[in-house]
């Protein structure tokens, strides 16, 4: 049976956002909070919005709001 993983959460700091990104990439060897995560599997993750940095895709995201404010 096939299932998929959706989660919503707050970010209030870029700094979180950081973070997130590093760990939605899976950009470490090896995680000590769940040992059977397997990181060569992440290639077949689905992103909504492809980004390199998340920080650098939300100044281009909000770079129109930031003029108006």
């Amino acid at each position: 049976m096939s299932y998929a993983i959706f989660r919503g959460e707050g970010i209030k700091t870029l700094q979180e956002l950081s973070q997130k990104g590093s760990h939605n990439e899976r950009t470490k060897e090896k995680y000590k909070s769940n040992p059977n995560i397997r990181v060569e599997d992440s290639k077949n993750n689905i992103e909504i919005i492809k980004c390199n940095k998340y920080v650098d895709k939300f100044y281009e995201i909000t770079k129109e709001y930031q003029k108006e404010h």
